[in-house]
């Protein structure tokens, strides 16, 4: 069958506004293939699309998350037909065959994942983590500059607590998943990646089976240039200073 020819996919996780997208472009510009129908945020429209079903199946979205079950009406020579389809040049098709190294991005995969096990059984994620003041700082910066009712925006998100406590909700789902993954789970830091940690490098390139170094040294010069708002950490270090998930990661409030 063709569809076992593919290789099975490398799935990057983690909570919005972490650096799935960064992750997602250093993979991308290493040779691992993430997609060409990007929209935004080397983030695939076509699987972006599926995980909006898949939650609002069960009742669910970004903000208001929950595992999701079976992918509905779809099956794996639909997704073979549907997503080769998207591209039509030669060498997209190679990506998917003759055992190149291929994934997807999306945040939503933090949920999703199960669903997406059933096609992919031997899948491989990157959960990327970043401290949780941060992440909810450039969550709560994003949503007070959309519209309300435009697609990002979130009444839930609506005070820096509760930008906080959905970071918690992304971090202990996708550590679940380590559990039921073991090797083929790999967590890895924003800050880490940033700073160019050696060993982080050194973590990546063996679980990817690419080098990620040169990629990793262009992007993330330009990502520490990048600045959140700064006026509302003493709110967000007076929670973060007793939440357990936060401590366990190894994350000061300073």
């Amino acid at each position: 069958m063709l569809f076992n020819l593919i290789r099975s996919p490398i799935v990057i996780i983690g909570m919005h506004r972490s650096g799935t997208s960064m992750l997602s472009q250093i993979m991308h510009r290493s040779g691992i293939f993430m997609g060409s129908d990007f929209k935004a945020y080397y983030e695939s429209n076509y699987f972006q699309k599926l995980n909006e079903q898949l939650l609002k199946g069960q009742r669910g979205s970004w903000d208001k998350p929950v595992q999701t079950g079976q992918l509905p009406q779809f099956n794996k020579q639909a997704f073979l037909a549907e997503y080769l389809s998207l591209y039509r040049r030669p060498q997209y098709f190679v990506s998917l065959f003759l055992q190149k190294r291929w994934g997807w991005k999306d945040p939503r995969n933090t949920y999703t994942l199960g669903s997406w096990l059933e096609f992919f059984p031997n899948l491989k994620v990157v959960h990327i983590v970043r401290n949780g003041i941060d992440t909810s700082l450039s969550l709560y910066e994003r949503n007070m500059m959309l519209q309300p009712k435009t697609k990002w925006h979130s009444e839930r998100l609506s005070s820096l607590s509760s930008c906080f406590q959905l970071w918690e909700e992304y971090v202990l789902q996708a550590k679940q998943w380590s559990i039921r993954l073991q090797d083929r789970y790999c967590e890895v830091r924003y800050e880490d990646l940033i700073t160019q940690n050696d060993d982080i490098i050194k973590k990546l390139n063996q679980f990817l089976g690419v080098s990620v170094r040169d990629s990793l040294r262009i992007i993330a010069d330009k990502e520490r240039g990048k600045k959140d708002m700064e006026s509302e950490t003493e709110e967000l270090k007076t929670i973060a200073v007793r939440n357990k998930t936060f401590i366990d990661l190894g994350y000061v409030a300073e």
